[in-house]
């Protein structure tokens, strides 16, 4: 009796944890189940838990896509119970047996399942009849560094979507661009209509070698019903088949020294505020603008096109170059234009400089030159109204004064007297004023020049890159803009100015590429990196923080005005 008694009590032990995990308990609305399509897991908990669930554990080999809570109750008997329930939806993250672990709820915990994830047909096979599938395709198999490789990509679809979200491509070592607003058409596959919405991209590698372009991923649920009574049914995720680029470099013809242009199509072309007239005068300013544009390129890769020496015969004064990017069909279009006042300072036959520029045809695969050829002006002495003094007014009036005829009467000959005495009591006063505003302003000008050429002479080596340093209108306004763009947290505004900016700041008269600012210093190499990351992809920040850029350029700023400073002590003391 008492054995039997044992064996009891050993039964009921070994069924107490059986009792307390039916309470929480876990189930899969299928087994078997294709990669890229969701499944539900539901979890019911018969009495009231002392925590909430702990779903952690599903996150190694799942995307948790949705998640919603209920309760119920009810009186059986006179006996009240309530009864919580947890829906999930899952999305697989990898193809085999995965295990659904078990979920603790408290002191509650379900029990394991097993999910098998199947390899799914090829979405971009139209054979096997999809209702909706991904495509994505590059505009070519091969491309050279820092140009242009259109990206397409294309979600199909025969049925309603009640929502809908496409991944941008993440792709290493190359700078992305949108190309427009998403496009929607409609096509005919295999007998079937789809609507299609298509994507299209810019991208630029900037390292030569293979280059894959990981898959792009979409999500999004099945509409079930019409109209107004839609709702969002089943979720699915598709995935695009990875894309892989061979990446050429700098081909050996081309001249290393040159800015690298790879492009499909270049032109250069001059503009004239004065309708290209072929006669000037000295001190008179003549503007000149050069516009370069090329397809396949961004604005910032375009290089600098007016020397910032002074040529022999004029003085030079440049404006602040314009870079913007246009979108089209054939993707990016760089454009940079550049405007340049020019005075004539002698007189005589003076030779405008030719401007080229040295290009890689993307199409013909060869070295290509656009040329506006140089141009001959003549330029005449200033005009001679400054000479005028007090005898070029006495030559005035005395040819004014014409001396009577002799039949002409006393009357006429005093009539004639007072009509060229009124003319001559009228036009000194007006040449007098006509010639000190002409002398004035030629007092002006020789003082301009007698001041700039002695600031020259003082500094030999002073270029115009370093003149500008010194003006707000060029350096500081530059710098302005850019602590503006950084406080904005304008990460594209802040790439736009920085080599303009570096460039002024730096005298460095090559530097086009943010890249070239590297190594001024440890905090300017830190924010430069912070903001390529952004840009380019490479970090997980959803928004670029302008500060350490903006704290950057000020240290820089402090430090170049520290070195003055410690200039001028040792000038005092030496």
């Amino acid at each position: 009796m008492v054995k039997h008694m044992q064996h009891m009590l050993l039964c009921v032990f070994l069924l107490v944890p059986q009792w307390v995990n039916a309470a929480a308990i876990a189930m899969l609305d299928q087994q078997i189940t294709s990669f890229g399509e969701s499944v539900t897991l539901l979890i019911k908990v018969d009495s009231n838990p002392d925590g909430d669930p702990d779903f952690s554990p599903l996150k190694q080999d799942f995307d948790i896509l949705n998640q919603s809570q209920s309760s119920n109750y009810s009186v059986i008997n006179g006996s009240f119970s309530r009864s919580y329930q947890w829906q999930l939806t899952l999305m697989p993250k990898r193809l085999g047996m995965l295990q659904i672990p078990a979920i603790n709820i408290g002191n509650m915990t379900t029990q394991a399942l097993k999910l098998q994830v199947l390899k799914s047909q090829t979405a971009t096979t139209k054979s096997n009849n999809k209702d909706i599938y991904l495509e994505v395709k590059a505009s070519a198999d091969e491309v050279y560094v820092q140009a242009q490789l259109l990206l397409d990509v294309k979600l199909f679809r025969a049925v309603n979507l009640a929502q809908a979200e496409l991944s941008e491509p993440d792709i290493a070592h190359s700078i992305i661009k949108k190309i427009g607003e998403d496009r929607s058409y409609e096509t005919v596959v295999n007998q079937r209509r789809f609507i299609v919405t298509q994507r299209q991209y810019a991208v630029f590698p900037q390292q030569s070698g293979k280059l894959e372009i990981p898959a792009v991923q979409f999500d999004g649920r099945l509409s079930s019903g019409r109209g107004a009574f839609a709702q969002a049914g089943k979720a699915i995720r598709l995935r695009s088949e990875p894309v892989q680029v061979m990446v050429k470099g700098k081909p050996d013809g081309w001249d290393k020294t040159q800015t690298w242009l790879p492009a499909t199509n270049l032109s250069l072309r001059e503009i004239w505020t004065d309708g290209q007239s072929t006669t000037y005068r000295v001190g008179e300013p003549l503007t000149r603008t050069i516009e370069l544009r090329g397809t396949g390129l961004t604005a910032s890769q375009l290089p600098t096109l007016f020397s910032t020496q002074d040529i022999n015969g004029f003085k030079q004064y440049p404006d602040q170059p314009v870079l913007d990017d246009e979108q089209g069909q054939d993707g990016i279009i760089g454009i940079r234009r550049e405007k340049v006042a020019m005075i004539p300072t002698k007189a005589g036959e003076l030779t405008l400089p030719g401007v080229s520029v040295k290009w890689w045809s993307t199409q013909t695969h060869e070295v290509k030159t656009m040329l506006i050829p140089a141009r001959v002006i003549e330029v005449l002495p200033a005009s001679n109204a400054a000479g005028l003094g007090q005898t070029g007014i006495k030559a005035e009036e005395e040819k004014k004064v014409t001396p009577p005829l002799n039949n002409e009467t006393e009357a006429d000959k005093l009539g004639e007297k007072n009509v060229v005495q009124t003319a001559v009591a009228e036009s000194p006063s007006l040449w007098k004023i006509v010639s000190m505003l002409v002398v004035l302003g030629w007092l002006i000008t020789i003082l301009f020049w007698f001041f700039t050429a002695r600031s020259k002479k003082a500094r030999p080596t002073v270029t115009a890159t370093q003149d500008a340093k010194t003006d707000p209108l060029k350096l500081k306004s530059i710098q302005r803009e850019l602590e503006s763009a950084c406080k904005r947290h304008d990460a594209a505004k802040a790439l736009q100015l920085l080599p303009l900016w570096g460039e002024l700041f730096f005298e460095a008269q090559d530097l086009i590429q943010v890249s070239q600012l590297k190594g001024k210093s440890e905090a300017l190499n830190q924010a430069i990196e912070a903001l390529e990351k952004y840009l380019y992809g490479q970090g997980t920040q959803k928004k670029w923080a302008g500060k350490s850029l903006l704290n950057a350029i000020l240290a820089s700023e402090n430090n170049d005005k520290s070195a003055k400073e410690e200039v001028k002590l040792k000038s005092l003391y030496s």
